[in-house]
Parts: C-alpha cells; structure tokens; sequence
C-alpha cells in the first residue's frame, strides 16, 4: 500500500488510514494507531462509513490501550450497521461489557458477533468469542464445572494451530479452574499456557500473574520462590508499561512479605480507585469485599460500611416487601 501513489488522493489517502489504523491495532502498535486516530479526529465531512469505522477503531483502541470501557462503548453505539457492514463490532462491544462485569450484554453482543464469523468462518475469532460466552455462562450459580466447554476449544485451537488463542484458552481454564478450589489444576494450566507465551507480551505476564496467585493458594513454594515471581512480575511490568499488572504484583509483593497494613494502604488508596474509574466492576466488587473485611476486623464500621454499600446498592432490588 505504501508504495501505490493513488492513495495519496484525498479519497483514497482517507481509506488507505482507517484500514492501517486497524492494522496497527491488530499487530498491537497503539502509539502508532493513537497518532494516526489524532489526524483522523481533524478530518470534516467523512462518508457514513468512513465515519463509522472511525467509531469502530476509537471503541477498540480505548478497550486495548487505555481500559476506558465507557467510552468505548460510548463510540461502538454510535456505530450505524446500515452503512457499515461489519458486524465484527459487535465482538468489541461484548468484550467491553465484559471488562465491566455486565454478563448479559456481554452474552449477547458476543452471541451477534459469533454469527458473523461463523459465516464469514474466521476460525480465530470463532474461538475467541465462544470462550467470552464460556466466561459468563461457567459464573452462575447453577454451572456444573463438568460441563466446561474449555477441552473442546482448547483441542480445536490446537488442530487449527492456533497457539495464542490456546493459550487465552488454557489461562481462562486455569482461572476457572481457580475460582472452584482446584488450585493444583489452575497451577498446571496456567504453567501450560506461560509455556506457550513470550516474556515480551502483557499476556505473559497475566499468566504469570496467576501462576503466582495459584502457587501461594497452593502452598508448594517457599516464599522466597513466591518473592522472586512478583518481584520478576513487577520488574516486567514495569518494562513493558503495563500500570494495572504492575499494581497487581505489587501486591502480591506486599502480601508475601506479611506487610498487611502497607498491603490495604496502597489497596485503598492506589488499586482500587483505579479500577473502579475503569469500570473493572468484578475486580472492584473483590477489592470492596476485601477493604469490608479489613476494616470490620478492626471494628471501624464506618470505613466497612463505605465499601459494603456499593454491593449492597448493586443487588438492591426494585420491588419492596410490604
């Protein structure tokens, strides 16, 4: 592309940057999309679908780069289907629900998407969005774990040869695995999938994030062994500029050292505040419960209280008894 002198024509120089754009944020280039989104924000009387793609890319770089879930959703519904063709949205759409913790939209904007890779057979995305459904359905009450749906995708991921959706797929299973106890699994799963991931990749470092996480559940490793994860955690967070991984082994940090109070001060006062501005509504919802508990432990109920009611808010229902 760069090298045919057509695209300079204003019509086609206006196409040609909207697909880079989206080039750019499919081989993970933010800082080179966000310049190029800067210019484009410049631009006076787009066509309906130039406009429309342009919401397109805003709502995907503010999920990937800056976890401004609102106002990503806030382009994506914006986004006329009528004269931009491109369901694939509605898989951008779904993964923003979900980072805010809004399972039925999530459900169903991912159930959309998956109807139009389907038919389009993008095996990839085909994956990716089943295992986003998988996510919302394995957090109800009534999920039986037997009923995972995780093997079969991890099995179709390897027979297509798709190595980083196995890996997104052996993390997920791992998480999953974690939440119902089974601490000795997650650790495995979580293993496989570093195994797969390179040092240089923030999914790396979720990995093992929650390798350490399952390992100090576990109680296999001495706290030395724990120390030099989180501190070698940290220092590639720190590396690759990834602020939220670097607070989560920060933490981790503090609570292996038994530094409880540094641990709720900087829980209080740095992570949470954070994630809630981000609209991380489960993370938020953990750290609530944790910050109750603490400050229940020492009998000061106003502080318990002031994180027990955005719970109590959340689950308050409509309808009142007599």
């Amino acid at each position: 592309m760069e090298g045919i002198v057509l695209l300079q024509i204003p019509d086609f120089y206006r196409s040609k940057t909207l697909i880079l754009t989206r080039y750019y944020l499919l081989i993970e280039e933010g800082t080179l999309a966000e310049t190029l989104i800067k210019e484009m924000d410049s631009w006076q009387d787009l066509t309906p679908y130039d406009k429309n793609m342009l919401l397109h890319i805003k709502g995907e770089f503010f999920i990937n780069y800056h976890q401004e879930h609102y106002k990503a959703i806030s382009y994506l519904k914006l986004i006329d289907i009528t004269y931009y063709n491109n369901p694939e949205y509605y898989y951008h759409l779904a993964v923003a629900y979900h980072c805010m913790d809004s399972r039925v939209l999530t459900y169903y904007y991912a159930n959309k998407a998956l109807t139009f890779f389907s038919k389009t057979h993008s095996f990839t995305r085909i994956i990716e969005t089943e295992m986003l459904m998988l996510i919302q359905v394995e957090q109800e009450e009534h999920f039986d774990p037997k009923d995972s749906g995780y093997p079969r995708l991890i099995e179709m991921a390897d027979n297509y040869g798709l190595t980083e959706q196995k890996a997104k797929l052996l993390y997920n299973y791992a998480y999953h695995q974690f939440r119902t106890g089974s601490y000795d699994r997650a650790l495995e799963y979580y293993r496989q999938s570093l195994e797969i991931r390179k040092p240089t990749n923030s999914l790396y470092l979720m990995s093992l994030e929650g390798y350490l996480n399952a390992s100090t559940k576990l109680g296999v490793a001495s706290d030395k062994e724990l120390l030099r994860l989180a501190k070698k955690g940290f220092s590639l967070a720190n590396k690759l500029n990834e602020p939220m991984l670097k607070h989560f082994f920060h933490l981790h940090i503090l609570k292996i050292q038994n530094y409880r109070d540094q641990y709720f001060n900087y829980l209080e006062t740095i992570v949470y505040p954070l994630f809630k501005n981000m609209g991380y509504g489960t993370a938020a919802e953990a750290y609530e419960i944790k910050l109750f508990d603490y400050y229940t432990e020492k009998g000061e109920m106003e502080l318990a209280n002031k994180y027990a009611l955005p719970i109590l808010e959340k689950y308050r229902k409509n309808n009142e008894l007599v």
